[in-house]
């Protein structure tokens, strides 16, 4: 699964807005002012498995994966990882949703409990640093750019399958999709 995450880039001096839907495999720069916000990984759940049954899949910010209920899968995933570049030692503010979902077109999957962890190596789902985002606007974290131990973050999420969808590729460009949005706001 693929393709679910946005960036939202604020500068709160010039109220500056770029939203930016990522497609898979692109990644890149994003900025505003002199600060940049560098991709370098998309959350990818990898292939899960579902019986008739509801489960959940949980990707951690390590990208480790664990089922529960009627979800099974592959145990290869990807935690989404950005990373702040730009003015060296400027501070800047994250906040993201806590929700999205994914979509083949048909059926949806709900992705809820959004985490983030800064640095480099993550923890499992739930993990003690990982932090729970709390809707855009709500500040969970600070990076400072140039500065190599807090300039980067992880990604996790938990995948709510309620057992009746269809087979397929699920992302949030098919309709139904709503990404993952991340939200940096430059003092």
């Amino acid at each position: 699964m693929q393709n679910f995450l946005s960036i939202r880039i604020l500068t709160k001096a010039l109220r500056l807005l770029c939203l930016v839907f990522l497609f898979y495999g692109l990644g890149g720069d994003f900025s505003a002012s002199a600060q940049r916000l560098r991709i370098q990984d998309d959350l990818d759940f990898g292939l899960v498995d579902f019986s008739a049954l509801s489960g959940r899949a949980r990707l951690g910010t390590d990208s480790s994966i664990t089922y529960t209920g009627g979800a099974s899968g592959d145990g290869i995933g990807t935690a989404g990882r950005f990373r702040i570049t730009g003015q060296s030692g400027t501070t800047v503010d994250i906040s993201c949703t806590k929700n999205g979902k994914i979509s083949n077109g048909t059926d949806i999957i709900r992705i809820r409990g959004v985490e983030l962890f800064e640095g480099t190596t993550g923890v499992p789902y739930g993990g003690t640093g990982a932090i729970r985002c709390d809707g855009l606007g709500s500040n969970i974290l600070q990076l400072v750019s140039g500065n190599q131990n807090s300039n980067r973050a992880l990604i996790g999420a938990r995948m709510l399958i309620d057992g009746d969808e269809t087979d397929g590729s699920y992302d949030t460009l098919s309709s139904g999709g709503d990404p993952l949005v991340i939200e940096m706001v430059i003092p």
